[in-house]
């Protein structure tokens, strides 16, 4: 073995197997002498056991041990590790055992009783070869190290082309998947000049990383998973924060690495974020009519102000082409359909090549929710080939509500894009579109929760089995939860007795102007005989259930999953049933 720090070969590991009492205090002796360590196994499975476990650098083995089924054992020795160095003490008169030995891979042989120069030998030559692999070993690290930083470095230096910091982000997660091994990447950048919130720009082999969070968030979340962060900084300045994991190298090769990461990604961002600084005064996205980022926070910042002085209210959209491989031109073409879609007082910002972001004055729940499904209507014609080809293109959207959601623009931001993430998972993806009846859409639902497991995020769908009084009392208090917040949309179906219908019209709350309450006869529903249906879409979220009765209980599934709500609505109000059809 040798010391990390130099190339010093540190004391050997003696491992002696052996019964010989003379030959053991040679042993010693000679160990003595060079500041060696022995160890000493008086049987051979001891001596074998004793080998896997401590992994010595010699071993001296008395072959005639056990009627000379030592020869055996430097087979099973040099299985553990083939440049294990083995030296045999043999008889004079069995220096056959001595011969077999070497064609096993035996080192060397010593004959019995063994002399201080021998061992002396032993050792010195075993030491030599230690020395040599030790050297080997740390020269082929250093090639290995500077070969992965020419490579790292001659990919980073590509990052300075870029155009914007998500094409930053996706260039340096590339490089380290590439040329590093890590297995898990998250590239994080400010959400915006004054804020201390990091975004999530770019990410790959992680499992739900947060969307956005402060620095310490990202450490906790690093550290509850194994990972390392690595800020991206440049002078005084922090640009981005990477977490990641699965790298490589180790010790001073993972540091040397991460600083040369560090020093080029952060020059690329600081480099795009100047940029963006000198273009501040404009308005306008020049790709697109959609305002610039820039001008957007601004706008946000005077609207939560306003919002916070006068008692208003806004609402924040989050619209992402998830396609990464989606060429300019359609995301040029989601900006004009939005914009077409929007009021004239709504504002749009192009956040770079696949994300916009949309402020929406004077809008609550119930209205960022109707933009909502008007957005998603309108963007499903948008498709991967020429307009009216192809697969359509894959869209997330999220919405917020302030002040339901949070008081700053940050959290806002953060509470839509994980809406988006949740949305772009949800369970109702795995339905055929078209018309279908409800019981059709039950039976669909519930296999696809028994196909990919129930979730545990809370805006996921699960499945509950419960009586039907307890289902009543679980729609009262849905409907309770929708009107704390103000205006509230229900929708839900009215079976024979007993069911959700009943329990929204006379919950608490029920009467209120502001509550809309739609309750359609089940018996008028394709598929709705014995169907327990119910769609809230409040203030500050939605909630939807659907299920069946069968002797006084009701099997369902539910979520406060804005898809599973739309879903159910227009099943409800006879927009997508096999009725219509």
């Amino acid at each position: 073995m040798t010391d990390s720090r130099n190339d010093e070969v540190a004391p050997l590991q003696v491992l002696a197997i052996l019964e010989d009492g003379e030959a053991k205090a040679a042993i010693q002796r000679a160990a003595q002498v060079t500041a060696d360590v022995v160890s000493f196994s008086g049987t051979l499975e001891d001596g074998l056991d004793h080998a896997q476990a401590e992994l010595p650098d010699v071993v001296f083995l008395e072959v005639t041990l056990s009627e000379a089924a030592g020869v055996a054992l430097v087979h099973h020795l040099k299985a553990i590790d083939p440049r294990l160095r083995i030296y045999v003490l043999v008889p004079s008169e069995r220096l056959e055992l001595g011969a077999q030995a070497m064609s096993l891979g035996a080192a060397g042989i010593v004959m019995m009783p063994p002399s201080g120069d021998e061992l002396l030998s032993a050792l010195s030559d075993t030491r030599g070869r230690v020395g040599a692999d030790a050297v080997r070993a740390r020269l082929e690290r250093e090639s290995s190290r500077a070969q992965m930083q020419r490579s790292v470095a001659s990919a980073l230096s590509r990052l300075g082309a870029s155009e914007t910091r998500r094409e930053v982000a996706d260039r340096i997660t590339e490089v380290l998947l590439e040329h590093t091994g890590a297995d898990n990447v998250a590239v994080y950048v400010p959400a915006g000049e004054r804020s201390r919130d990091l975004l999530r720009l770019a990410h790959r082999g992680m499992s739900e990383p947060p969307a956005m969070g402060d620095e310490m968030a990202l450490h906790r979340f690093a550290a509850e998973h194994g990972l390392l962060t690595q800020k991206l900084e440049i002078g005084n300045e922090t640009t981005g924060i990477l977490v990641l994991g699965g790298l490589e190298c180790y010790g001073r090769t993972r540091g040397e690495l991460l600083e040369l990461v560090s020093g080029q990604s952060a020059a690329a961002l600081a480099l795009i974020a100047a940029r963006e600084q000198a273009q501040r005064g404009a308005m306008k996205d020049p790709g697109s009519s959609a305002y610039t980022f820039a001008y957007f926070v601004d706008v946000a910042g005077r609207e939560i102000d306003k919002a916070r002085r006068h008692g208003r209210r806004f609402a924040l959209l989050t619209l992402t082409l998830e396609d990464e491989a989606a060429p300019e031109a359609f995301s040029v073409e989601l900006a004009e359909r939005v914009l077409a879609t929007v009021r004239a007082t709504d504002v749009l910002a192009r956040v770079d090549d696949r994300e916009f972001y949309l402020l929406l004055p004077e809008t609550g729940g119930l209205g960022v929710h109707t933009l909502r499904r008007r957005l998603q209507s309108r963007l499903a014609g948008v498709r991967g080939g020429r307009r009216g080809e192809g697969e359509p293109l894959k869209t997330s959207i999220g919405t917020a509500v302030y002040p339901h959601d949070g008081s700053a623009l940050s959290s806002l931001l953060r509470t839509a894009k994980r809406r988006a993430e949740a949305s772009s998972t949800s369970l109702v993806h795995s339905l055929n579109a078209g018309p279908r009846p409800l019981d059709e859409v039950l039976e669909a639902l519930f296999w696809c929760v028994a196909e990919k497991g129930e979730a545990v995020d809370a805006d996921r769908l699960r499945t509950i089995e419960l009586p039907l009084m307890d289902l009543v009392g679980l729609a009262s208090a849905a409907l309770s939860e929708a009107v704390r917040g103000g205006a509230a949309r229900v929708v839900a179906s009215q079976g024979p007795g007993l069911g959700v219908g009943a329990a929204v019209r006379s919950a608490p709350g029920a009467d209120r102007g502001e509550v809309e309450i739609t309750v359609t006869e089940a018996s008028s529903l394709s598929g709705g005989r014995d169907i327990e249906a119910l769609a809230i879409v409040a203030e500050h979220g939605t909630y939807a259930l659907l299920g069946r009765r069968e002797r006084g209980v009701v099997r369902a599934v539910h979520a406060a999953d804005p898809l599973l709500t739309d879903l159910v609505l227009d099943l409800v109000t006879n927009k997508r049933n096999g009725s219509n059809a």
